[in-house]
């Protein structure tokens, strides 16, 4: 049997190496998700000089400083100009800051010990040019939903997200987890234009009487077309509850949201794609739900907003 010549050998070698190298260009920002940050356009915030570290994990650290904010700002905490920690909720206590529900970007700090701290704005790259702001309370904001921006822009990288907070990964999004509709038309001044607005509110108007709750939903889209004329609209509906008085709410205001669903507003219907799940769809408290559930309202909502366009 007649062996390769080493030339064929080393060009396919060569061609190998050649289409790994592309494919990891390609693909960096998907498969490391560091990549995706823009490090030469890094914002010092708060500076909180030398601390000690009493605990860290990978999605938790907790310092003592002498300098305590009353609030900390930012959501990125930088340690020794080398390890980057973005985080979800920062509580204060004392002298004492925990930072948790985040991930290290880069490496995690495998010592105890002092350090230099300080939270800086780490900005992620969107190059895209379809500008969209989510109005959300927890829904979309915490535990399964906190990855509802990444996932949609890992869809789809047009997408430019816009709003005045920032979520655990960098993105911008207008809200918090208590919001509500009379919250956000309290605030409606933080609300920026938008080629696209996705809403999803309501689970913390349950004490208000539906009919005004809907009146508030006809306000902010009203609110909304005056931002942006052009804008579309995307409400999305509150899903399933185990909560036998929620559920009651939750269908009572699902009936009349499509009483506003024109000019340019549509209903995206949660609520009808967590019923008819039998499996891998979950909840915690009866009201928030797994991953899984927020990815398929992800890839229904990608569907909605690229078909539209």
């Amino acid at each position: 049997m007649k062996s390769i010549p080493i030339k064929a050998l080393i060009i396919t070698y060569i061609i190998l190496i050649g289409y790994l190298i592309i494919d990891f260009s390609k693909k960096k920002e998907e498969k490391f998700w560091q990549f995706n940050y823009q490090w030469d356009s890094i914002e010092n915030l708060e500076d909180f000089g030398e601390v000690k570290i009493d605990s860290v994990r990978y999605n938790y650290i907790e310092i003592t400083t002498q300098k305590t904010p009353e609030q900390v700002t930012g959501n990125t905490l930088l340690l020794n100009n080398n390890y980057y920690f973005n985080f979800e909720n920062a509580y204060i206590k004392q002298n004492k800051i925990k930072f948790t529900g985040g991930f290290w970007v880069l490496n995690q700090p495998i010592k105890k010990g002092k350090a230099s701290a300080k939270t800086v704005r780490l900005p992620v790259k969107q190059p895209g040019n379809l500008k969209i702001n989510i109005i959300t309370d927890a829904h979309l904001l915490w535990r399964g939903g906190k990855n509802v921006r990444k996932w949609l822009f890992e869809e789809n990288k047009n997408y430019v997200f816009v709003g005045n907070q920032t979520d655990v990964y960098g993105f911008p999004y207008t809200g918090e987890i208590l919001n509500s509709v009379e919250k956000t038309l309290e605030n409606k001044a933080n609300i920026p234009a938008a080629s696209v607005y996705v809403v999803m509110l309501g689970t913390h108007d349950i004490t208000t009487h539906t009919p005004k709750v809907i009146e508030g939903f006809n306000t902010l889209k009203e609110t909304l077309l005056r931002k942006s004329p052009k804008a579309t609209i995307y409400v999305i509906n509150l899903p399933p509850s185990l909560d036998n008085k929620r559920e009651k709410y939750n269908q009572a205001i699902n009936k009349q949201l499509p009483s506003i669903a024109k000019n340019q507003v549509e209903i995206i219907d949660f609520y009808a794609l967590i019923k008819n799940q039998k499996t891998g769809v979950k909840t915690q408290d009866g009201i928030h739900y797994n991953a899984e559930a927020y990815k398929q309202l992800v890839e229904l909502l990608n569907k909605k907003i690229d078909g539209n366009k």
